[in-house]
């Protein structure tokens, strides 16, 4: 067996480096739409634990790919557009740290099936 040795600021800069991203837990997303609905709008709520030395001070969510923009759980989105939708999360923690995020899809989907007999 081999035994390393750090000093002291090689083990803070690996615990910041641990802290800051390296191994942050993604958003939970626990409710929203999925599959085919027949709905212009959506609800999530979501939470989210930090990791040890830091807590979650917000969130950010995006909307098909959009910016992120600061939210809060629930998210409501009304006027949603028919088709493909999707939803991503993540926090930010006391050091700044965003974590991975989340996501969520569905479709928008008012059109009855078309059957042939």
């Amino acid at each position: 067996k081999t035994a390393i040795f750090l000093s002291t600021a090689e083990q803070e800069l690996i615990k910041k480096w641990i802290q800051d991203g390296a191994l942050q837990s993604a958003t939970s997303i626990q409710s929203g739409p999925s599959g085919f609905i027949a709905s212009t709008s959506a609800t999530f709520t979501f939470s989210s634990v930090a990791p040890s030395g830091t807590t979650v001070t917000g969130y950010e969510c995006s909307l098909n790919a959009g910016s992120y923009t600061s939210c809060t759980s629930p998210k409501n989105y009304t006027g949603l557009s028919m088709g493909a939708q999707s939803f991503q999360v993540r926090y930010v923690d006391s050091n700044g740290q965003r974590s991975s995020s989340s996501t969520a899809s569905w479709v928008v989907d008012f059109l009855a099936p078309t059957v042939t007999i």
